[in-house]
């Protein structure tokens, strides 16, 4: 298994009191579009949310890991 994509935390300016905490993990393997949706979905809909988010990268040959890397830095 090749990890491309470091696990990094993505924490919101303004958490909301009591909210939990939540670490997200996909897996990806020539999925560029489809991950880097999935990932802008998460992030627009978790707003408030104390979130860690972990991509692994299977050895993808489609520029996965240098896309999500490109479009999100902080994951």
């Amino acid at each position: 298994m090749d990890l491309k994509a470091a696990p990094q935390t993505q924490t919101p300016t303004a958490v909301l009191p009591g909210a939990a905490e939540v670490t997200v993990i996909m897996v990806s393997y020539n999925t560029r579009l489809l991950t880097l949706k999935a990932v802008e979905t998460l992030l627009e809909s978790s707003r408030g949310l104390a979130m860690r988010v972990v991509v692994f990268d299977n050895g993808s040959h489609d520029g996965s890991a240098e896309a999500i890397r490109q479009a999100f830095p902080s994951i």
